[in-house]
Formats: C-alpha cells, sequence, structure tokens
C-alpha cells in the first residue's frame, strides 16, 4: 500500500507524521503549504484540510481527512500488541 500524508506545520500534522512513524508506516509527505502541495491535495483527495491521508492499494484508494487513529490502526492494518 503507498501513503501520502498531506500536511502543514500544525500541531495535528506533526502527531500524524509521528503516529505513522511509531508505526513504522513508510509514506510520501507532500506539503500542502507549497502551491504544488496544495495543487495536489485537492486533486488527489477532493478536500483543502490537512492532515490528508492518501492510501492507494492496487485495487482501491481510501482519503482519510483529520486525525482518526482508530480509522487509520483499520486502514492500515497496525495492531499493537
Amino acid at each position: 500500500m503507498k501513503v501520502r500524508v498531506y500536511f502543514d506545520n500544525s500541531d495535528y500534522s506533526v502527531a500524524a507524521k509521528k503516529f505513522l512513524q511509531e508505526n513504522n508506516i513508510l509514506f510520501e509527505g507532500i506539503d500542502a503549504k507549497t502551491k504544488e502541495g496544495f495543487q495536489k491535495l485537492i486533486k488527489h483527495t477532493q478536500q483543502n484540510r490537512v492532515p490528508a491521508f492518501e492510501l492507494v492499494c492496487s485495487h482501491s484508494k481510501s482519503v482519510i481527512v483529520g486525525l482518526d487513529f482508530e480509522l487509520l490502526k483499520r486502514e492500515l492494518e497496525i495492531k499493537k500488541i
């Protein structure tokens, strides 16, 4: 699964990237503060809020906007022992 995170410098965006790193999830970070990053955010997620997660696998694509840890755990199949 390919994971893209659209972010800015807000506390929520920092927490989103930290969550992925702590769970060993590789991701592509896209800075939505730049013109190019913001355009990608709109194009790929149809949203203008961050953090936004784009989860792409061979047969589907999911978009999660906001910081919903339980939904992210489920979608990324993160299992805590």
